[in-house]
Parts: structure tokens; C-alpha cells; sequence
């Protein structure tokens, strides 16, 4: 079983993850505050009913509290429960983390992260049901895939929070990849004070938006302004969708689906920006992709002490 809390309330993944987890699914939708509050006063009784014949239950880490996971506990005392980090661990979760590491197994998608604070590792995921069946590109003779539209500038795209820590960054991700004749289109969502998240929310785009635009795009833009990050959603994209890359992440060099061609690391690569523009997409080998879909995380959680 899978508990996905959706920030505020507002449904963004879950959806996906009840349609791909299938009977292990539980979509459940309260805003974080909610949570904690009922928690405190033991009167949450909205917990998803467990399938006796299911072992394990994955709690992610979006707007799930401490005490959420101890009642969690207490309620499926024989169930193997994980508290996942789908989310770069920071000054704001970092204590929620360690108060949960003293009653359950915690897991992370940052390998930085696994080693920084002894966490057991599983890999970012995408989801099965959003995977294409054929390569989205037509290929050439050698099964390269051809980037841009004959007579057209290639597309780039970042859609993302609105975060201080990578403006910088992105600005000059932006400015490079423009001055190499590439269009680039940005969708950001302001980031809220405190006062205006007592009042409004953040107008998020739905994410089968952001997947329509993916695919219309050649480039996606990947900016996290720290190396510490796993794998974003946006790397998932890239490789799933046949899309070039364009990052500040230099540790998505370790990884396994890591092709120079595809992937391009800021103040890294010896290339050049255009020069990389120009050469073809080299689509991902099928056994590495397949070990990041959906169906292939769950399983990795049974399989691991």
C-alpha cells in the first residue's frame, strides 16, 4: 500500500501513483497542517485500510508528519512500513527525518542524501502508464534520434517552483542555451510569502500539462542549484520521452543512464553548449530504462533488508 498526502490538499501525483501502484495504492488528500493537527489530538481515523495480504505500506514524504507515522504504526504494528524522501532533504525536514529514523526505516531518491544521514537508497521512479510504447522521435539508420523540426529553432523548456537557491543558475542556463539560437519557454510558480500561504495557494500546473508540453519540447531544463539532489522528475522525462537534457546536476554523470549526447552538465562538459545542441539524441538502452519505472521501484523495497 502507498499514503500520498498531496500538498494542501490539491491533487498533483496522486492520481498517477493509485493508477500505477494498482491494489497497492491509497490516495489520501489532507494539507500537512491538517495532518499534524489530528495526529496531536489522536482523532485521525482516516487511515487507508491495509489489504491483509500486503506486507508493506510506502508513506512518502510530501506534507506527512512525525506524528502521522507513529499512529500509522500503532495502527499496523505487523506491517513493514517505509517513510519515503521523494525530496532533497533541507533545513525544513531534516529534524522530521531524524524523528522518524527512531521508529521506521527511512528511504531517499538522493544517494547524497543515503550517505550524509545513514538512509536506505532507491532510485527516483516515473510512471508506468505515462511511458510512450514506441520511441516519441523518428530515428536515423544508426538509432539516433533527431532533435528539432527541419527549419525550426530547437524548443527548450523548464517548468518548476520558483526557488532563490537556483534563480542564478537557471538564469544562466537560459541565457546560454538562447544565445545558441534555441527558443526557451518557462513556466515558474511564484513561491508565496508566509503571510499570503495563510490565504492562498500556489496555482500549480497540472502535470498532464506539463507532460503535453514535454513532448512538444527538444530540450528540458534541469536546474536544482545543488548537487546533494537525486534525480528530478525532469531527468525521468528526458530519458522516457527521448529528450536532450540541460543541467547544473553534475552528480547525473554517476548514473547509469548517463550519455554525454543526452545530457549536457554546466561548467562540466569540455564541449561546447551548441555543439551539443547539434548532435543527435542516443535513445537509453531498454533494461536501463525499465529499472526506473514504477513497477520496478516497488519492488526494489521488498528486496532490500
Amino acid at each position: 500500500m502507498i499514503i500520498y498526502h498531496d500538498s494542501g490538499g490539491r491533487r498533483l501525483f496522486g492520481d498517477l501513483i493509485d493508477e500505477n501502484g494498482q491494489k497497492y495504492a491509497s490516495h489520501y488528500p489532507l494539507p500537512g497542517k491538517i495532518v499534524r493537527l489530528l495526529c496531536r489530538r489522536k482523532m485521525l481515523k482516516r487511515f487507508p485500510k491495509a489489504d491483509p495480504d500486503d506486507p508493506m505500506i510506502i508513506v512518502f514524504d510530501t506534507a506527512t508528519s512525525v506524528e502521522y507515522l507513529f499512529e500509522l504504526k500503532k495502527k499496523y504494528p505487523e506491517k513493514y512500513i517505509i517513510f519515503w524522501f521523494w525530496n532533497r532533504i533541507d533545513d525544513s525536514s531534516r529534524a522530521r527525518m531524524e524523528q522518524a529514523k527512531a521508529i521506521l526505516p527511512v528511504w531517499s531518491y538522493s544517494p547524497s542524501d543515503c550517505k550524509l544521514y545513514g538512509l536506505k537508497y532507491n532510485t527516483q521512479f516515473y510512471f508506468d502508464s505515462l511511458i510512450p510504447d514506441d520511441d516519441p522521435k523518428e530515428q536515423d539508420a544508426s538509432g539516433q534520434q533527431n532533435i528539432g523540426t527541419p527549419g525550426d529553432p530547437p524548443k527548450a523548456l523548464f517548468i518548476g517552483r520558483e526557488k532563490e537557491d537556483r534563480l542564478d543558475a537557471l538564469e544562466r542556463i537560459i541565457s546560454a542555451l538562447k544565445s545558441n539560437g534555441v527558443t526557451v519557454e518557462t513556466q515558474i510558480t511564484r513561491r508565496l510569502s508566509k503571510m499570503e500561504r495563510l490565504f492562498l495557494r500556489e496555482k500549480l500546473i497540472p502535470y498532464m500539462e506539463v507532460v503535453e508540453k514535454t513532448k512538444k519540447s527538444d530540450i528540458l531544463i534541469d536546474c536544482y542549484g545543488s548537487d546533494t539532489a537525486g534525480c528530478s522528475l525532469r531527468v525521468m522525462e528526458a530519458m522516457f520521452f527521448g529528450k536532450k537534457l540541460v543541467t547544473d546536476n553534475r552528480s547525473l554523470a554517476d548514473y547509469d543512464f548517463y550519455d554525454s549526447h543526452n545530457i549536457y552538465i554546466m561548467g562540466e562538459d569540455k564541449r561546447s553548449l551548441k555543439e551539443f545542441i547539434e548532435e543527435p539524441c542516443v535513445p537509453v538502452p531498454e533494461e536501463i530504462r525499465n529499472k526506473y519505472r514504477f513497477s520496478e521501484w516497488i519492488k526494489r523495497f521488498s528486496q532490500e533488508d
